[in-house]
């Protein structure tokens, strides 16, 4: 049963289809209230075979909804609507794996970081007790923001189709099932898993698919008798390391796989490590043209110095001049400040040279040219007396003799003597 463009089934209004296959068709659907816009998958349940492939379908449909992984599809929601089974999950922006591989092999690169999130995906479900059992490209969503992988329709496929051929061809991702899923087995666990991501792998890393043939039964039979032919023959460039994983991954019986997803993922982390290092010694030297690391690093120096410049003007004055004396390279001449000027004590004047004499028959050449103050009076007297350049006065004051021994470049009037010697 189809819906149509504008149709409005439960919550969800129909914007356009995205696809369809034998048990269901894929719609572009806007919630009516949130107005967010998902994926949303109608599968005809009341058209399977027996209610027996009905209950697993939905035990399946239970199982995705329980999981909660980045690389694996999230289921919103699910509901019935007459005898068909909605199924609301994350919308998706991209394209499938299947679609890059249609248009040619991948770089070495990319189809191990694809495969490394394919496989984080299954090991988180296989911790779960989840096996998906239709690995394949078609299943392998590449989406468009930074290439991130998203794992859908976990056992849909298995449930519905029951791993038999219906009609005379295949049905399912024949090109991709385990040796022991061909056959029917129902012993499956895990390993069938690994597999499939073997051939995909092998499809990736030389871009053509690890058995091909003229019909289904061809196919079939290829996974379960014909060796693994040798990626290095199909494309000469594979690196050795990994074409031992894919050869390991796609081993005819389960016990030469790997025995987890997350085994296989170390193993193509440890591949990628390897690739790196290889190219790595093969990438060309910058040519001088480039800016050289000197700038860069003087340029990181500068924001540096800028940085810590600032930090430095917003601390407190205490702390900013700490900051400075303990980063600064030579430590400042410190300033001696000049000595004041002070005035001779009695002591210091009567060790200087005595003054220069001239010849004077005036007997006032031989008293002292500078007027005293009594200690008993404040009125300035001239001394009678002849004295030596070492001979003390104690009737000087200091304050006194420091005006007259610095008169500023002005003449000093000579008091009134009080005496004539004569």
């Amino acid at each position: 049963m189809s819906f149509l463009i504008g149709q409005t089934v439960g919550d969800y209004a129909i914007l356009e289809e995205l696809g369809g296959g034998g048990f269901g068709r894929v719609y572009k659907v806007e919630h009516t209230l949130t107005r967010r816009r998902e994926a949303m998958k109608v599968l005809a349940v009341g058209e399977m075979d027996s209610a027996e492939q009905s209950e697993r379908f939905l035990r399946e449909i239970r199982l995705q909804a329980s999981l909660n992984h980045p690389n694996i599809a999230t289921v919103l929601n699910a509901f019935w609507t007459d005898d068909h089974v909605v199924l609301i999950s994350e919308l998706l922006e991209g394209e499938p794996l299947k679609n890059l591989l249609d248009r040619g092999r991948l770089p070495f690169t990319q189809a191990l970081d694809i495969m490394s999130q394919v496989l984080a995906a299954l090991s988180y479900a296989q911790a779960r007790g989840v096996i998906h059992r239709d690995v394949s490209p078609a299943n392998i969503f590449v989406t468009a923001n930074g290439g991130t992988v998203k794992l859908i329709d976990f056992g849909l496929a298995k449930a519905a189709a029951d791993l038999h051929v219906t009609q005379g061809g295949p049905v399912g991702s024949l090109h991709y099932m385990s040796p022991e899923q061909v056959q029917g087995l129902q012993t499956l666990d895990s390993r069938t898993d690994i597999y499939s991501c073997g051939a995909i792998l092998y499809e990736l890393a030389t871009g053509e698919k690890l058995f091909d043939g003229e019909s289904g039964f061809a196919i079939m039979q290829a996974h379960v008798k014909q060796p693994p032919p040798v990626p290095k023959s199909v494309e000469p460039a594979v690196p050795t390391s990994l074409q031992e994983v894919i050869l390991r991954a796609v081993a005819k019986k389960p016990e030469d796989r790997f025995q987890s997803a997350d085994s296989f993922g170390q193993a193509i982390q440890q591949v990628r490590r390897e690739l790196d290092l290889s190219m790595g010694r093969a990438r060309p030297v910058p040519s001088r043209s480039y800016p050289p690391k000197a700038l860069i690093w003087a340029g990181g120096m500068a924001l540096t110095i800028a940085l810590f410049v600032g930090a430095a003007r917003s601390m407190p004055p205490s702390e900013a001049q700490q900051m400075q004396a303990r980063t600064q390279l030579v430590p400042p001449v410190p300033r001696v400040p000049p000595a004041p000027a002070v005035a001779l004590v009695p002591e210091q004047r009567a060790t200087k040279p005595a003054p220069p004499t001239f010849a004077d028959a005036s007997p006032r050449a031989h008293q002292s040219p500078h007027p005293v103050r009594n200690q008993d009076s404040d009125t300035p007297t001239v001394s009678s007396s002849t004295t030596t350049p070492t001979q003390k006065n104690p009737m000087v004051k200091i304050g006194g003799a420091f005006k007259r021994l610095n008169p500023f470049g002005r003449k000093a009037t000579r008091p009134a003597e009080t005496a004539n010697p004569e």
